[in-house]
């Protein structure tokens, strides 16, 4: 349920967001939702710009970059949150879930490199899994 994980992580994580040109979780909601992730990834980079320290931008931006297919740099971003923000249960939930989903991913890859011929993989992984609870 996307509108549920952003709205609950930006009222208890309120305290580090710094920057007055942070995005709300209504807008965020509201480009996921409707398909505009590049938009949601600027917004968020954009953000960051006035302080690359906020764990809450940080979790967005990597659920956003989930969702824009780049699971490596969304797991990037997780890392640099978890280690600003280590007691957020939210955060630490999305990584672990994005760590979980690329190790099985690659175990599965891995497993199919074993038994099918190269040329029939498909030509990219299937899409990232949700980051936010159901």
């Amino acid at each position: 349920m996307k509108t549920w994980f952003i709205a609950v992580l930006l009222l208890p994580l309120a305290a580090f967001a710094q920057s007055a040109a942070a995005p709300s979780s209504a807008q965020l909601q509201s480009l996921l939702e409707n398909g505009q992730v590049t938009q949601a990834v600027n917004t968020l980079e954009n953000t960051l710009g006035d302080n690359p320290f906020d764990p809450v931008q940080l979790n967005n931006l990597a659920v956003a970059r989930s969702r824009d297919g780049d699971v490596y740099a969304a797991l990037e971003l997780l890392d640099r949150a978890a280690r600003l923000a280590p007691d957020q249960a939210v955060i630490l939930d999305n990584r672990t879930k994005l760590r979980e989903w690329i190790a099985a991913r690659i175990g599965a890859n891995k497993q199919q490199l074993d038994t099918v011929a190269v040329d029939r993989l498909p030509s990219q992984l299937p899409d990232p899994p949700p980051l936010w609870g159901e």
